[in-house]
């Protein structure tokens, strides 16, 4: 159990990492502090005041994918062959080293993303106010970005108001980001350890592959059998339990194919 997994052994390995690669994470945390403020700085630029709440979600989404770019970037050590060499001699496991990156990559990264989108996003709404109101000299005021609302919407879902048709897309609306969000992180994440040079590239070539074939097959041989499921609220519940299920086996797949793919590399 000792040689599988150590307390001590493997806060050594965290720290290392951090000391290895704080330049990287820094570089990380201001892009993406950049990239959501202008983001959605632009999006308020010609709707200050309609502004609705919901159009947090385009600059979030965007945003959303610099964070599978920093988990598609995990493991650097193995994009040169001296870092590979070093990595692998460190003394820890395979599972101490892989549970150690998907912490930082995705637990930890996943935390700091959120925290650094609501600063940047409310940074954003704050100095397109502020312009607005010395411009037109207004008092106007928005309402700021918050995770509460999406919380509730996503525990606590309320579709009574809606008819069939649109409870269905709302459903929908609910149940995407639940799933393809965490797979794109697992993707991002196993996979790159297929490739050495150049894997978030090749990743990402992998997973736009992945993404035509599956519209291809749709369209070819599953167009019937969608509209069979989305037809009726209770077949959409139905099918929509069948996506979270099958993508959830597919994420464990993915994390324990990239285990044994790290386990396999040697000097």
């Amino acid at each position: 159990m000792n040689q599988f997994f150590n307390i001590k052994r493997f806060g050594q390995l965290l720290s290392y990492d951090l000391k290895i690669n704080y330049k990287q994470y820094l570089i990380a945390v201001g892009i993406c502090f950049i990239v959501s403020f202008v983001l959605t700085y632009i999006i308020f630029i010609d709707s200050v005041y309609d502004f609705d709440f919901r159009q947090y979600g385009v600059p979030f989404v965007m945003s959303f994918f610099l964070f599978v770019v920093f988990a598609g970037l995990s493991f650097p050590a193995f994009s040169s062959k001296k870092n590979t060499i070093t990595y692998l001699t460190l003394p820890a496991s395979t599972f101490e080293k892989y549970t150690a990156e998907f912490i930082i990559r995705i637990i930890f990264g996943g935390i700091l993303f959120l925290v650094i989108f609501w600063l940047a996003a409310n940074c954003a709404a704050k100095a397109n106010v502020f312009l607005y109101n010395l411009v037109h000299d207004s008092n106007y005021s928005i309402k700021y970005f918050s995770y509460s609302p999406i919380v509730n919407r996503l525990l606590n879902p309320d579709l009574s108001d809606y008819d069939t048709p649109n409870r269905i897309r709302a459903m929908g609306r609910i149940t995407i980001p639940l799933v393809v969000f965490p797979t794109l992180l697992v993707f991002a994440f196993s996979v790159r350890l297929f490739f050495r040079r150049f894997a978030i590239v090749k990743t990402a070539a992998v997973a736009i592959g992945i993404i035509l074939i599956l519209i291809w097959f749709i369209a070819t041989f599953a167009e019937d059998f969608l509209a069979y499921y989305w037809d009726t609220l209770r077949m959409a519940i139905v099918f929509n339990r069948y996506v979270i299920v099958i993508c959830a086996i597919f994420c464990v797949t993915l994390l324990l194919t990239g285990y044994y793919k790290l386990k396999e590399k040697k000097i």
